[in-house]
């Protein structure tokens, strides 16, 4: 998928970007291939795209909806929706494998440019998760349904785990603050072979208290906003 979206120039993606809304404005939502489970989740999105302010927006939101059979070519646009209308660079979107867990990543940085953070803990030596952040920038976690995730605490139990009770992807970890900060698992970000950099290991952790495990997080994970769908 990587190489065929580097070989897109902008009119082929200005073609495609048209061809996927109207894939969108005349998708149905009740096919019979489709789950009831992927019904509820596909009206979520749905809606959500119906709320949104423009079509880029539009079309970002419906990313995340990998459920319908007629998406087909809603892969290759979220991997790269390069920049918004007004020129800015758009978010690194990302998703747990089922989709009921979302993430977008707001920076200014290239993935190329973003640290690139292993961790030496007894979970992530089991998950093996690869870590970004950016204390510049801001990530929006959004949950499906509170009973898709389970928040996971250990140690000295500052922050939550997020891993999907559905497909058992882990995500991110959010310690709530406030203000509430992040870390993410970059391996769920569509764009993350982009993510270049040697990779550093922290693992200092019995030298931290509660105060300094806090501190390091303020000076080196992202500021974050976790919202769940209401029922």
């Amino acid at each position: 998928d990587a190489a065929l979206i580097e070989d897109l120039d902008r009119p082929c993606m200005q073609t495609a970007r048209a061809l996927s809304l109207d894939i969108l404005r005349e998708a149905t939502l009740d096919d019979g291939d489709i789950d009831a489970r992927q019904c509820q989740l596909a009206r979520q999105h749905e809606t959500r795209r119906a709320a949104a302010h423009d079509q880029d927006c539009m079309v970002r939101h419906a990313m995340t909806l990998r459920y319908h059979p007629g998406l087909v070519a809603s892969r290759v646009l979220w991997h790269r929706l390069e920049v918004e209308r007004d020129g800015s660079r758009a978010p690194l979107a990302g998703s747990c494998h089922c989709g009921a867990l979302t993430i977008e990543l707001e920076t200014t940085r290239d993935p190329s440019d973003l640290p690139v953070r292993l961790c030496g803990c007894a979970f992530c030596t089991k998950h093996r998760p690869r870590y970004t952040s950016d204390p510049a920038g801001h990530v929006t976690i959004r949950i499906d349904d509170e009973s898709d995730v389970s928040r996971y605490r250990f140690g000295l139990r500052l922050a939550d785990f997020l891993i999907c009770k559905v497909c058992g992807v882990f995500v991110a970890a959010v310690e709530p603050g406030p203000p509430a900060r992040a870390v993410i698992n970059l391996d769920v970000l569509a764009r993350a072979a982009d993510f270049t950099a040697a990779p550093s290991e922290f693992t200092a952790y019995d030298t931290e208290d509660a105060a300094a495990r806090t501190a390091r997080r303020a000076k080196n994970w992202t500021p974050a906003t976790l919202t769940v769908t209401p029922r």
